[in-house]
């Protein structure tokens, strides 16, 4: 049985959140607009191409690690209207990244479960806060909007490799569907297993084939035996606003 897993090897990388000294970067969070270029505003639409009605549409903001840091309705048909909100881990004048989703729930409760979901890493610049007023995310985002679809699973990853520099670190990599997140684990047992690094998405790798790229983790050398795996990220069950 194909297990979808690839074994190989690291340590786990600590963040360091300057915003907890200088306070949270902040954004405006709607989708009320039209984007650069565009033609018409950065709607969320289903999978039959339409408005994703306000009675049914659900939207979840996640943060760059997909802790859920904002839960609500649509405030009208293919429209979210958060208002102004903090993301972790930045700082006023700063970037960030979120994970803005959506789905029907006619088709599942929750974004996991849903059949007719979507989402979209979304880079944030020129974060507000302090004495910065907080920019709309038309201003400081590239969102474009949603077309929720069925999200099929992710093929396990090929062409998994190691390869060690001349420093303390080394580089893990895999070939991977794009877009679909893909997590690297380590073990010094095969039982017990922990993310060695942030999830990756081969989508901003080097292109392979139409539908493959290819990710990579770089990390230290361990002091002494660790297994590691990497295998497609799972999307977490998203059902309530994190703490």
């Amino acid at each position: 049985m194909n297990s979808g897993r690839r074994l190989l090897a690291l340590g786990v990388i600590s963040p360091c959140f300057a915003g907890c000294v200088l306070g949270q970067g902040q954004v405006n969070l709607n989708n009320n607009f039209t984007p650069p270029g565009g033609t018409a505003k950065a709607y969320i639409f289903n999978m039959d191409g339409q408005l994703l009605p306000k009675a049914f549409g659900r939207v979840e903001i996640l943060d760059s690690n997909w802790r859920v840091i904002r839960s609500g309705g649509l405030a009208l048909d293919g429209i979210f209207a958060f208002g102004v909100m903090e993301i972790p881990g930045s700082m006023p004048g700063g970037n960030a990244s979120i994970i803005i989703c959506s789905w029907d729930v006619r088709t599942g409760a929750s974004f996991g479960a849903a059949t007719d979901s979507a989402y979209s890493m979304v880079t944030l610049n020129g974060l507000g806060g302090g004495s910065i007023p907080p920019p709309s995310l038309a201003l400081a985002g590239n969102f474009t909007g949603l077309r929720c679809c069925v999200l099929s699973p992710a093929d396990p990853p090929s062409d998994v490799g190691i390869a060690f520099g001349t420093d303390d670190s080394m580089t893990i990599q895999c070939t991977g569907w794009e877009w679909y997140p893909y997590m690297l684990w380590s073990s010094a047992d095969l039982l017990h297993w922990i993310p060695a690094g942030e999830f990756q998405i081969p989508g901003f790798g080097e292109v392979t084939n139409q539908w493959y790229r290819i990710a990579r983790w770089q990390v230290p050398k361990p002091s002494s035996t660790l297994f590691f795996r990497v295998a497609p990220h799972l999307r977490p069950p998203i059902s309530s606003v994190a703490p």
